[in-house]
């Protein structure tokens, strides 16, 4: 055995760095393959929470345009009852079913006025 590796020994070199060679490569590209699968995954998880983040801000601004309506329409119901709270206290009721009132023509405008002012308002704050 001795002489066969002291005639040999060159060649048994060669098949040692052939080996380790191949074993290298092998690895190098199963590191190569596992990083480009992370690579995938961290992508596709940076999209998946790009997504979710759009989504919550497109729902968060739903929200928010549906509570400015909300909010828009409480505020021009409250200028409907002040008008007619203003012409109930300054007006003389008529017929109690139909609830209709007599007033002067200037308590009629002087009401429409301040409910056109309110009105404007809430425009003003909630568009």
């Amino acid at each position: 055995m001795t002489k066969f590796i002291q005639k040999n020994w060159f060649k048994l070199i060669i098949i040692i760095i052939l080996t380790v060679l191949i074993i290298n490569n092998y690895q190098s590209q199963k590191n190569n393959f596992n990083l480009k699968q992370n690579t995938q995954k961290t992508e596709l998880q940076l999209k998946i929470n790009k997504e979710k983040r759009l989504e919550k801000e497109r729902l968060e601004k739903i929200n928010k345009e549906k509570e400015k309506e909300h909010n828009l329409a409480d505020c021009l119901n409250k200028a409907t009852k002040a008008y007619w709270s203003y012409i109930e206290l300054n007006g003389t009721l008529i017929d109690k079913n139909e609830r209709t009132y007599r007033a002067l023509p200037h308590i009629w405008e002087r009401a429409s006025k301040n409910k056109k002012e309110t009105e404007n308002k809430c425009f003003k704050q909630y568009n």
